[in-house]
């Protein structure tokens, strides 16, 4: 019975091994200190607002900044302003500093492509406790397309699109690991994948079950040899 116990256990132990843990999402686990909006202008430029969650955030840390975001695009930061908002008119008691300027080039319709790469440079480095470690990045207005990038994880930053994107535009959640930002790189477009990952997948599943199969009949065996030594007559007893 013991060794049925431990094959048994050795079953369970399988079984949970072959059940990957779930990959949890950055939008339940990364908590944005700050929200950059990129929104369209008639004129095709595109305003950027950025939001810091900390009302005591510098402004000037934020100027620079938005100032490093726009010259990662080789442009200046048109029409800048750094302000205190409040969000609600009955209450002065919280207050939002932002940043507003105008650049192009952080995204395209046409491809579905969003270059969030100079936006999370930007950010990035800022000294404690400045320091930016999460961001939530919006495209009004914009469609997901076949070239957008939906998930993205290095050693220096993780990206991830949010399942409701392309109803009322593109939000990404983003995790800054490093804050070196010459080490953070983000593509602008969803990379092919060269390698399926489902064959690899299929081949691991089919050599558990195989396993799984032999020690299930292992087992069975154990049981049906430990039931016929209960009920075997013991040698030498007298018929009845």
């Amino acid at each position: 019975m013991r060794l049925l116990f431990v094959l048994l256990f050795l079953v369970a132990c399988l079984a949970a091994s072959g059940q990957e843990a779930p990959e949890r999402s950055l939008f339940t686990t990364v908590r944005p200190q700050a929200t950059v909006v990129v929104r369209k202008h008639s004129t095709g430029s595109e305003v950027v607002i950025v939001t810091m969650l900390d009302p005591k955030y510098p402004k000037s840390v934020l100027k620079a900044q938005a100032e490093e975001l726009a010259g990662a695009l080789g442009q200046s930061a048109q029409g800048l302003t750094v302000y205190e908002d409040f969000p609600s008119p009955e209450s002065k008691d919280i207050v939002l500093v932002r940043a507003q300027f105008g650049v192009t080039g952080l995204s395209d319709a046409a491809t579905g492509t969003y270059r969030l790469q100079p936006i999370v440079r930007a950010f990035a480095g800022a000294s404690d406790p400045n320091t930016i470690e999460g961001l939530a990045v919006i495209f009004e207005e914009m469609p997901v397309g076949k070239n957008t990038v939906r998930r993205f994880d290095s050693d220096a930053v993780a990206v991830e699109l949010s399942p409701a994107s392309g109803r009322i535009g593109v939000e990404y959640r983003i995790l800054i690991k490093d804050q070196n930002p010459a080490k953070i790189e983000i593509p602008e477009s969803r990379p092919e994948a060269r390698t399926p990952v489902a064959p690899k997948t299929q081949e691991r599943t089919d050599w558990i079950m195989i396993v799984l199969a032999v020690i299930a009949a292992l087992a069975l065996g154990a049981l049906v040899y430990s039931l016929l030594l209960r009920v075997r007559p013991q040698s030498g007893s007298a018929p009845r």
